[in-house]
């Protein structure tokens, strides 16, 4: 298994000792290679269980317990360098919004920059030139034009702020990428056209997919396997 998770439980604590329970004692298991769908009601926890997949849970909420094992390592015990290097040709998410991803006063070719400097292999140097080739590979797989490199989020329309978005995702080859409702707030026909870029580069790369949606048509239409959450489980 590509990963494997066992009893996991994220509570949000927002003060005075109140707890409230997002994801109560999941057990989950992906393949290498599948594409895994998971649906359901707004609020019933799924996007709180993507954001713990991938170590990306921040303040209020916390990983009460449970063991997330990528490739055999329990990810949910790393902190600091040790989980960065596990992102490295690890696992990544795609945010539901490219703005909530993107920060507002870089360019889409500093976003790269930063992300390749601040998780190179070992021996790995990123000048200047080798960001912007690598920046248009990126800019190729998510089907935009290399020009986008110089522009900056707000002059990118919902759709291409997403592709972009992806390309971060995609930019340290990770095994493993989770979407969260990567369709959110875009009309019929760039969603349907961004859900064909996503599982035509699921197939050609054959990184493992996790799919977050309330949208059932997406879900079926996508993945290989659903699964259903509702209240936290």
């Amino acid at each position: 298994m590509l990963l494997e998770a066992s009893g996991v439980n994220v509570v949000y604590q927002p003060g005075r000792g109140e707890r409230i329970w997002a994801v109560r004692d999941v057990d989950l298991s992906l393949r290498e290679g599948e594409f895994v769908g998971i649906v359901g009601e707004s609020g019933c926890g799924k996007s709180t269980l993507g954001f713990a997949l991938t170590q990306m849970l921040r303040p209020p909420a916390v990983l009460d317990s449970g063991m997330i094992a990528f490739r055999g390592t329990d990810i949910a015990s790393l902190k600091g360098d040790k989980l960065r290097r596990q992102r490295r040709r690890g696992f990544a998410l795609v945010l539901q919004s490219g703005m909530n991803a993107l920060n507002p006063v870089r360019s889409i070719e500093r976003h790269i920059g930063d992300l390749l400097k601040a998780h190179p292999l070992p021996g790995e140097h990123w000048s200047g030139e080798a960001i912007r080739s690598r920046g248009r590979e990126l800019m190729s797989m998510v089907e935009l034009d290399a020009s986008v490199l110089s522009r900056f989020p707000h002059e990118l329309s919902g759709g291409m702020r997403q592709r972009a978005a992806i390309a971060l995702a995609l930019a340290l080859e990770p095994e493993l990428i989770v979407f969260d409702e990567p369709t959110t707030a875009l009309d019929v026909i760039v969603q349907a056209a961004l859900m064909d870029m996503i599982k035509g580069l699921q197939r050609s790369r054959g990184f493992t997919a996790v799919l977050i949606s309330h949208d059932m048509s997406v879900v079926l239409d996508a993945t290989d396997r659903t699964i259903v959450m509702y209240a936290g489980r």
